[in-house]
């Protein structure tokens, strides 16, 4: 009799998954699927998300598909995981150069040499780093860590500030109100001013990203941006939730009313109809009473009759035994006589 094998351990049936799923992706990637290539990838990762081979390969087809929001993503993951090389952190700055994000770009070239440049073996690829390192440099581009979060532009919260009634745009010198405009409103990290969203996103996606006041190097991205939040679009759609949400509750009520209204009616019509017929009950009772009273008269009027009749019968028969009798004794008498 065979043996019965013992079940794969649990963590190995989800590497197993997920090579057999790195193959599929591997093969879609071959002939152009990078969307199949994508979901294959996902769905290993899922399985296996410690694998850093499987974040990189994601990363690949995400930049295939121009999709380089997500390819940054990918490459953070496989930093977090320490697993970060040369090779990774070139990638990044390729990326970051057709994002047109040159602060990001130059501190991902620093990083590459710091992780060791020499691994990248054409001396032509290494010229080409080495010149657009020097191209940056004569730019006056400022490294930036992508990593870090100390130049990020957050919006405003009125919590942030001692003073959350009023203050003035940086760009368009407008007041701003930090409780009406909540959500709407960038403050830069650096030297604390606010302006309107709208104003401060056209001045950074135009002014190479520095504050317009203390010229600070920002990190702004409109994809860090809850878009409807920001724009003011979601508080509108919020008003209109609640606007739909009590027009539809007083629908409700109305029709909660209404069919309290008809419960009622029909409540009140039964109770009227109910009393009706006991009216009606009532009627024929008596109808019966009375019929039966005047059944009973009737037949003690016919009883009466009946005795009266009876009296009067008896009457005459006597009367007639006595005339009878006086004849007799007359008879008797007048023979006697004679």
């Amino acid at each position: 009799m065979a043996e019965k094998k013992a079940p794969l351990d649990d963590d190995l049936q989800k590497q197993v998954k997920a090579n057999v799923l790195m193959m599929k992706a591997g093969e879609a990637y071959e002939v152009g699927e990078y969307e199949d290539a994508v979901r294959y990838l996902k769905e290993a990762i899922d399985a296996v998300p410690e694998n850093s081979s499987l974040w990189f390969e994601l990363a690949r087809s995400y930049r295939e598909l121009n999709d380089f929001s997500n390819e940054i993503e990918c490459y953070k993951k496989i930093i977090e995981q320490k697993a970060d090389d040369a090779e990774l952190w070139l990638n990044m700055a390729l990326t970051y150069r057709i994002m047109g994000k040159l602060p990001e770009e130059m501190y991902c070239l620093i990083m590459t040499a710091d992780k060791g440049a020499e691994m990248i073996d054409d001396d032509e690829e290494k010229a080409i780093i080495i010149d657009r390192y020097k191209e940056l440099v004569a730019q006056k581009v400022r490294a930036r860590n992508p990593l870090s979060m100390e130049d990020r532009v957050p919006v405003y919260d009125p919590s942030m500030g001692e003073k959350p009634d009023q203050a003035t745009c940086v760009v368009c010198f407008q007041k701003i109100d930090k409780q009406q405009e909540k959500g709407q409103i960038l403050i830069c990290p650096h030297c604390q001013r606010v302006g309107h969203f709208v104003c401060l996103a056209y001045w950074l996606e135009n002014a190479n990203q520095i504050c317009p006041v203390c010229h600070g190097q920002l990190d702004f991205d409109l994809e860090n941006y809850d878009m409807k939040s920001v724009m003011g679009i979601k508080k509108q759609d919020d008003a209109k939730k609640q606007a739909d949400a009590k027009k539809q509750d007083d629908a409700k009520k109305q029709d909660d009313a209404k069919k309290q209204d008809d419960a009622k009616e029909q409540a009140d019509a039964r109770k009227q109809d109910g009393a009706k017929k006991q009216d009606d009950a009532k009627k024929q009772d008596d109808a019966k009473e009375q019929d039966g009273a005047k059944e009973q008269d009737g037949a003690k009027k016919q009883a009466d009759a009946k005795e009266q009749d009876d009296a009067k019968e008896q009457d005459s028969a006597k009367n007639l035994a006595n005339t009878k009798k006086q004849a007799t004794a007359k008879k008797q008498a007048t023979a006697k006589k004679e």
